[in-house]
Order: structure tokens, then sequence, then C-alpha cells
């Protein structure tokens, strides 16, 4: 697999590596288990919120959430499948710098 730089905002830094809000580490997206990546750093920005940090993100096996969800036999978020959206678990984060506070 090739390298993938993607963004991740949260509210709430990493203080070591990253994590997922519940800790968990897998591929489920209804039990908390995965890192939501974005290809638009505005939309990590936005997620973020004024407080929270930005970080760019080396997930090289990241897929997007619409994928998983099919995989997973979910419906579709709001009628329409996400793009730009991407999935991982914390644990094939390979490198990721932070980018900085919002302002």
């Amino acid at each position: 697999m090739t390298a993938r730089n993607l963004y991740h905002g949260t509210p709430t830094p990493w203080n070591d590596a990253p994590r997922t809000p519940t800790g968990r580490d897998g591929w489920s997206v209804v039990d908390g288990e995965v890192l939501y990546l974005t290809d638009a750093l505005d939309e990590a920005q936005r997620y973020a919120g004024s407080t929270g940090v930005v970080y760019c993100v080396d997930a090289p096996h990241a897929l997007p959430v619409a994928v998983v969800r099919q995989n997973q036999s979910l419906s579709k978020k709001r009628g329409r499948w996400v793009r730009g959206v991407y999935v991982t678990p914390p644990s094939l984060v390979r490198n990721w710098e932070l980018l900085g506070a919002n302002q």
C-alpha cells in the first residue's frame, strides 16, 4: 500500500498516540473503534472546532467510510454515501504530525 496523507480534527489532542474517544481499536464504525479522516484540511479544522487541533496522518490502510459501512451491512448516512471521509483503526496509523491548534 502507498502512503496516504489525510487529516484528523479533534477537540481533544492525543497525548502520545492516535486514539479513539472510546479507546477501542478495530474496524467497527458503530462501536467507536475507528479514526475518521478526511482529505480536506478545512473539514478537519471545522470538526476540531475553535479550541481543537488537526493532525496530518499517514494512513496507508484507510478505507472510504462508505466501503466499511457497506461491508458491515450498514445503511447510507442521511440517504447518501459520504465522500472524502476515510476510516482506519488507530493501530494502523504509521505517522502523524500535529498541524496546530485552530485559530
